[in-house]
């Protein structure tokens, strides 16, 4: 399956040089909404726990503040370039869509971070009129691979951006289900697990041999193109500028 990611031009020498893309911490996505939902599903998983295993508050506390620092999300599409993506990821009109091969991104990914994350491969958000929180969905077993499967919603006004998402979380969270079927509460281990998330996660992947082709923004000016595609032709990238028209 062919995915792509919008770059600023900044990003994307960034990528070229380093060879490495990330992952970031859900609890720090931006859009207010999606935080929101975010925050109620880490809530409703962690009350239901909390109440089966009769977790003290504090300690359940600590352990929902150790889980929400757990998961993280890569956000692409499989949406051909529209007017809408421009205006919205190349604020400054100089940026560029990058096309890869889903398997290709996933192998690194695998390769990178399956060590200490566990990896969801690409999925489809599911755009809602309405985004809730099940009350059922979680029932009352302690399964964080559901939890980062209800991370695919997100509101039917970004319904244009046909956006899939790999999802990573820390195999910490088996420490964690650990301690509530044992009951041992550990505080110092779970403070010493909510320090060890760090905001972004990365891994490495050669833009020579990943990229298929990239397209920049079409109002990019000629003197950023010029520099953009002398970087893609040091290492045999195709690129073109855009032909759709933007007013």
């Amino acid at each position: 399956m062919i995915i792509s990611h919008y770059f600023t031009a900044k990003r994307f020498h960034d990528f070229i040089t380093s060879n490495t893309l990330s992952f970031t911490q859900i609890r720090h996505w931006n859009s207010w909404s999606e935080s929101q939902k975010e925050g109620v599903a880490f809530n409703c998983f962690f009350t239901k726990i909390r109440n089966c295993h009769c977790i003290p508050n504090f300690i359940s506390s600590l352990m929902l503040d150790a889980v929400k620092g757990a998961y993280y999300a890569q956000c692409w599409t499989d949406k051909p370039e529209s007017s809408d993506m421009w205006n919205k990821f190349s604020p400054d009109k100089n940026g560029l869509l990058v096309t890869f091969d889903s398997n290709t991104v996933f192998n690194y990914i695998q390769n990178g971070l399956s060590s200490n994350y566990y990896i969801i491969d690409l999925q489809n958000v599911k755009y809602e009129k309405a985004i809730s929180v099940s009350s059922n969905i979680f029932e009352t077993n302690i399964d964080f691979n559901s939890l980062a499967k209800h991370f695919l919603d997100k509101s039917y006004e970004f319904v244009y951006e046909n956006e899939s998402r790999f999802i990573a979380y820390s195999k910490n969270v088996d420490i964690i289900r650990e301690m509530i079927e044992s009951k041992n509460w550990d505080i110092d281990r779970l403070i010493s697990l909510i320090n060890q998330n760090p905001q972004y996660i990365n891994y490495d992947i050669s833009s020579s041999s990943s990229i298929i082709e990239v397209t920049a923004d079409p109002r990019i000016s000629d003197n950023d193109f010029y520099i953009i595609k002398s970087l893609c032709d040091n290492i045999n990238i195709p690129i073109k500028k855009s032909s759709l028209n933007i007013s």
